[in-house]
C-alpha cells in the first residue's frame, strides 16, 4: 500500500544514495486517491513534502502519477504535493486518457501513457496508466538534462513548459503536454 511512511523511506533512500548512483530523476509510481472532499484535499505530509523539495533544490525532480481513477477534479496523493511533478496521460491522440486523474491547477504535464514492453523471452506486453507517463516522463527529463548539463531544475521546467501544446480531454479540460522532442527543438537540438 501507499503511505507516507513507505513514500517516505523510498525518499530517504535516494537522498542518501544520490551521489553514489548518480540520481538525475526520481519516478515513482505510486500513490492513492484517499482524499478530502474539499478543495484543499491533499493530505497534509510535511515530511514528504520536505524531502521532495530537498531533491527539488538538488535538482533532481520527483514525478508522480496523477492516478487512474478517472476523477476529473482531484490527483493522486503524493502527486497533489505541490513540490512534485505530477504526470497524467494522454493516449496517441494527444487527449487527456479517460482514466487520468486532472486538476489544473497541480497537474504539471500529460505524457503518453501508453507503452510496449519488450521482454528477453520475446513476449510483448502492453502497459498503461499514469504511472507509466511518470516514467517516460522522466527519461524525457533525464535525456534534456543529460544534453545540457548547465541547465537548472527550473531552466529544464520553464523551458518544457515553454515547448508544450496544449491537450484536451472529451470535456475540453486541458492541460500541456510534455514533449520532449519539442523541448530538445525549443533548446536547438532535435
Amino acid at each position: 500500500s501507499t503511505s507516507d511512511s513507505t513514500v517516505d523511506k523510498a525518499l530517504d533512500w535516494i537522498l542518501t544514495n544520490v551521489s553514489k548512483y548518480n540520481i538525475g530523476a526520481v519516478a515513482m509510481s505510486q500513490g492513492h486517491h484517499n482524499l478530502a472532499s474539499s478543495t484543499r484535499y491533499c493530505p497534509s505530509t510535511p515530511q514528504t513534502e520536505k524531502k521532495i523539495v530537498a531533491l527539488k533544490l538538488m535538482n533532481i525532480p520527483v514525478f508522480l502519477p496523477t492516478g487512474n481513477a478517472g476523477d476529473k477534479s482531484r490527483i493522486d496523493w503524493p502527486a497533489c504535493i505541490s513540490a512534485s511533478i505530477a504526470v497524467g496521460s494522454v493516449d496517441v491522440k494527444d487527449q487527456v486518457t479517460k482514466f487520468s486523474n486532472m486538476d489544473r491547477n497541480l497537474t504539471d504535464f500529460y505524457v503518453l501513457g501508453e507503452v510496449k514492453d519488450f521482454h528477453p523471452d520475446g513476449i510483448t506486453r502492453n502497459y498503461s496508466g499514469t504511472s507509466v507517463s511518470a516514467q517516460v516522463a522522466a527519461a524525457g527529463w533525464l535525456e534534456i538534462a543529460y544534453r545540457f548539463p548547465l541547465l537548472s531544475y527550473t531552466d529544464i521546467y520553464a523551458q518544457i513548459r515553454k515547448s508544450s501544446p496544449i491537450v484536451f480531454d472529451q470535456e475540453f479540460r486541458f492541460g500541456r503536454k510534455f514533449d520532449r522532442n519539442l523541448t530538445l527543438r525549443g533548446l536547438g537540438q532535435g
